[in-house]
């Protein structure tokens, strides 16, 4: 899900993901900030652009275009959903 509104977000709209590794993707447009929850309770939060978000959601292979492409960009690991929102709402 893309994120556009510069109203503060409540929640996160995760779009789910058939990726064997990676739950679900969010990106949240006014911070160009990509987020990534992965199966195993990870979660990160990359500085990517949509276009790199995009690729990421339409790719052949999620694992493999976040290992390649995505973890070139800097990135932060949250240990809770709620920082991660805060986060955010304060970019």
């Amino acid at each position: 899900m893309v994120y556009k509104s510069q109203k503060q977000l409540t929640a996160i709209g995760w779009a789910d993901s058939d990726s064997s590794n990676i739950s679900a993707t969010f990106f949240h447009e006014p911070s160009q900030t990509l987020c990534v929850r992965f199966k195993n309770g990870g979660l990160y939060s990359y500085m990517a652009p949509l276009d790199i978000y995009m690729g990421l959601v339409h790719a052949e292979s999620m694992g493999k275009y976040l290992h390649n492409v995505v973890k070139s960009y800097p990135y932060t690991r949250w240990e809770s959903e709620d920082s991660l929102l805060a986060y955010l709402n304060n970019v």
